[in-house]
């Protein structure tokens, strides 16, 4: 396990946690307890002062010469660029929420944890990267409009400023024209039509008044 020495710092006994880049393992309002007077080793939470003087609360996943690898329990990638030793302001020790006290993972038990809880958000972030390429490769293959006749028969075309034109399902906007002429087909509603069938349609209203008669 590698671990470094803290020069001691003033002013840094306590701290309030903001944001969710480490959630679970701290939250935001959290009080948190910080040493900064300690050795620090590889999966401790630390803080470090980062550019503006903004104090980060991050985990030490990794330490090397030119410096310190630190990353967010709930962030896919580590702080950007190597962090220097000197920027080291502690290491939190233990925190309060609300009235509850917790502990603070350290050591080989913070690796593990971390490494637990990037495996869930590598995985999350799998399904979702999966299912998006399904959803495309649906909608680029197959279209349910199909059964339920011509796109005109669910679909009502609406004329906004500009120029822009609506198209709506169920009174919800399923795509939008710019004026252009690019479509922008929203999320599901690619599996229903494709831009190619909706530049298919009779002539598209010139105004909100023709809008009204137009189905």
């Amino acid at each position: 396990m590698q671990k470094i020495q803290i020069k001691p710092q003033p002013d840094i006994a306590q701290i309030r946690c903001e944001g969710n880049s480490m959630y679970p393992t701290l939250r935001d309002g959290d009080i948190l307890f910080v040493d900064s007077q300690c050795v620090v080793r590889t999966g401790d939470i630390v803080v470090y002062s980062a550019v503006g003087g903004r104090r980060i609360v991050h985990r030490l996943i990794g330490i090397r010469k030119p410096g310190l690898i630190i990353q967010g329990d709930n962030n896919r990638l580590p702080d950007s660029g190597l962090i220097a030793r000197e920027q080291l302001l502690g290491k939190v020790r233990f925190g309060f929420r609300g009235r509850k006290r917790f502990a603070c993972q350290s050591g080989w038990r913070g690796l593990l944890w971390f490494g637990l809880l990037q495996l869930r958000i590598q995985a999350g972030y799998g399904w979702f990267s999966a299912g998006r390429s399904l959803y495309r490769l649906i909608a680029d293959r197959f279209y349910f409009c199909r059964f339920f006749g011509r796109t005109e028969a669910i679909c009502e075309f609406v004329a906004g400023k500009d120029g822009v034109i609506l198209v709506t399902v169920a009174g919800r906007t399923a795509a939008r024209r710019n004026s252009g002429g690019e479509w922008r087909i929203y999320f599901p509603y690619r599996l229903l039509f494709s831009e190619r069938e909706l530049q298919k349609q009779r002539p598209f209203p010139s105004s909100e008044k023709d809008a009204a008669d137009y189905r």
